[in-house]
């Protein structure tokens, strides 16, 4: 079907008011989230071409890299073309940023109906788009006239939110001039791990898969893909005198993109207290930040 039929009212008015997406700007957390999401679902799963085209125009764009965002470097970038590669010779960016449109259009007509985090690919460029559906938008996807979410949308977002909240904590690193406070840093990650273990929100690669990437750096991604997380979560402690400062990044492993971070100071008297501290810290952010907005929708739809 070709997408001006698609997104003409004249053709198909109910679902172009369905897919139209409102004025509103989501962080970009969400847009991380949504854009695994989407990626995750049968829409894009079975279509790489076009999930490496996804991925890379939205990851170019949070960056800040709009430049980048042209035939010319897509190309090369996303399609693997040479640098002799002429966009009015061979049209492949056109005709996948065709194709892309039809797989969104496809994707929030079917598995996407309730997300709340719309990202699209705009008519004309290769520039995303990124709106929040308000309530209207779900009322007329066929969810509760209510304005609550559906229990298919709950499931739909808590199998996100699950996927989200797999996590690695990595060694912390001391940063101290000295380098004798490695053990505390240790005992720092251990104390997160084991706390983020107690939480049944959480899955969390254990101490012993994450040693192997003590004491050297390796790219989250690949991170993620060694131990099959979605999160990963560094960390560093300096201490200066009697002070103690403690720095926390959250990033997604798939976009490394940092979507949190925290920075903790403390007095240096009783590091057992300083290590639990600290710990209930992080995890009460990290809760906050993947797990406040499914539990509140499925506190409203599933009570």
């Amino acid at each position: 079907m070709q997408l001006q039929q698609l997104t003409s009212t004249q053709t198909h008015p109910s679902l172009a008011h369905h897919l139209s997406p409102p004025a509103g700007a989501p962080q970009d957390h969400q847009i991380i989230l949504q854009l695994e999401k989407m990626l995750a679902s049968p829409t894009f799963s079975r279509a790489s071409r076009i999930t490496r085209f996804l991925r890379y125009v939205v990851e170019q764009s949070l960056q800040g890299n709009t430049e980048n965002l042209k035939q010319y470097t897509i190309a090369l970038d996303v399609f693997d073309k040479p640098e002799s590669f002429d966009p009015c010779i061979d049209p492949i960016v056109r005709v996948q940023a065709k194709r892309l449109r039809e797989k969104i259009l496809e994707y929030y007509e079917g598995p996407g109906r309730f997300d709340d985090v719309w990202i699209g690919l705009g008519d004309s460029g290769y520039q995303p788009e990124f709106r929040l559906r308000d309530g209207a938008e779900a009322e007329a996807s066929g969810a509760a006239p209510t304005g609550r979410p559906t229990q298919a949308a709950v499931v739909a977002e808590t199998e996100t939110q699950r996927l989200s909240r797999t996590i690695a904590v990595l060694p912390f690193v001391d940063l101290s001039p000295d380098d004798d406070n490695r053990k505390f840093c240790s005992a720092l990650t251990d104390q997160i791990i084991t706390d983020l273990a107690r939480q049944r929100d959480f899955q969390v690669a254990s101490a012993g898969a994450i040693a192997q990437y003590n004491g050297r750096w390796v790219d989250v991604r690949q991170i993620g893909e060694d131990l099959s997380v979605k999160m990963v979560l560094e960390g560093s402690a300096q201490r200066c005198g009697e002070r103690v400062r403690v720095r926390v990044q959250l990033a997604n492993a798939a976009s490394r993109l940092d979507v949190w971070g925290g920075v903790y100071d403390r007095n240096w008297d009783n590091l057992l207290d300083i290590q639990d501290d600290i710990a209930a810290a992080i995890v009460k952010e990290l809760r906050s930040e993947l797990c406040g907005t499914v539990s509140s929708h499925a506190e409203e739809a599933l009570h």
